[in-house]
């Protein structure tokens, strides 16, 4: 890489970082003064249920969220604006404790990193299910930085999807299972000699045929959890939501109707065109979905030559998202679950962490591509 161009890589990095807090507290300032009230909805009633203000009912859906923040409670906050400042403060530093193996970026990239504090510190970091969701995706970083062989880190992220599948959301069973099943997948398509483009719509439609299979198979081990699965948009959409994600085909129980339901409901939020014609305001959500979307195609594209760290992430990040094409009811709740995947997601976002630098003096000791080929 040209001397010029790293210093200007490394510049932009310092820049954006300096950014960070900045965008931070912007981010709070468009959560307490321009969201509308419906967005406080969930995190109202947590606070209500804490305090033991019983105005707004209980529900033990968020029983479970409630006893965790309940133990960390050390200022007996009463507020939704404190436990997101708290949240919003907490998690930024450890944003930029993520960041500190990225040395250099794009202005891409830069722009990236932007959009994701951003968008985090409106809708993730606040009281509500989404930071207990990044906890479970900071132990999987955690275990991709381990060093150990990758079929026992694989097996450890697998573990912590499992984890989170008996303590807090139990549909993450999906996503324990499909890590296994995709780093199969991807496991091969890595051994092959060349990676092209080819090897990443292999690799999408390869993932999509093993949710598949794991759907049917899975109404001979829990016929419940199957049935609940196929029906949850035909009977938990969000209908208060404008942007919501409605089944083109009411599935009733048909497998086959699931099956295309399932394949059209995942282009829709991977590629959300339609929320461009809704609204103007969900510009930022489809530029970010568009920058997930195409850094994941260049994992995919560049797949023998990732390391084992990146191999990894991308196992997990892949298997959260084919786990999530089943059950997100709305683009709302989609971007805030997605934003809270960051801890996993970054290691595919920078091309510091991904390229030989031969300029370089210091060059990072996982190197996934070759600079010229990427």
């Amino acid at each position: 890489m040209d001397l010029k161009v790293q210093n200007q890589r490394i510049e932009n990095r310092r820049i954006t970082m300096m950014l960070v807090p900045i965008v931070a507290v912007i981010g709070k300032l468009v959560q307490f003064l321009i969201l509308p009230e419906k967005y406080f909805y969930d995190s109202k009633r947590m606070v209500c249920m804490m305090t033991g203000n019983r105005s707004m009912g209980w529900w033990e859906g968020y029983q479970d969220t409630i006893d965790v923040f309940s133990k960390i409670d050390f200022f007996h906050f009463t507020s939704i604006k404190q436990w997101s400042l708290e949240l919003g403060i907490v998690f930024t530093i450890l944003f930029l404790i993520i960041l500190k193996r990225v040395k250099e970026m794009s202005v891409p990239e830069c722009i990236f990193t932007l959009m994701a504090i951003g968008l985090m510190n409106i809708y993730v970091f606040n009281i509500a299910k989404e930071p207990i969701q990044m906890f479970f995706f900071v132990c999987i970083t955690i275990v991709i930085l381990l060093p150990l062989p990758i079929i026992v880190r694989v097996i450890g992220c697998a573990l912590v999807y499992y984890w989170e599948s008996t303590t807090f959301r139990e549909y993450y069973i999906m996503m324990a299972a499909m890590t296994i099943a995709i780093f199969v997948i991807l496991w091969w398509l890595k051994k092959r000699k060349k990676s092209a483009a080819s090897h990443a719509v292999i690799a999408i439609i390869a993932c999509f045929v093993a949710m598949y299979l794991f759907m049917f198979a899975s109404q001979f081990v829990d016929k419940k959890g199957y049935d609940d699965a196929l029906s949850v948009r035909d009977q938990y959409a969000n209908e208060d939501a404008t942007s919501v994600i409605d089944n083109p085909i009411e599935v009733n129980g048909n497998y086959v109707n699931f099956v295309i339901d399932y394949t059209i409901c995942a282009v829709r939020m991977m590629v959300p065109v339609e929320l461009i014609v809704k609204s103007p305001v969900y510009t930022p959500f489809f530029f970010y979905q568009i920058f997930v979307l195409v850094y994941l195609f260049r994992a995919l594209k560049n797949l023998n030559r990732l390391n084992d760290q990146l191999f990894l992430a991308l196992t997990c990040f892949m298997a959260y998202l084919f786990g999530s094409f089943v059950f997100e009811p709305d683009f709302g709740s989609w971007v805030r679950h997605e934003a809270a995947a960051f801890p996993i997601f970054y290691f595919l976002a920078y091309q510091d962490l991904a390229v030989e630098k031969e300029d370089k003096v210091e060059v990072p000791t996982e190197i996934a591509y070759e600079a010229k080929d990427f």
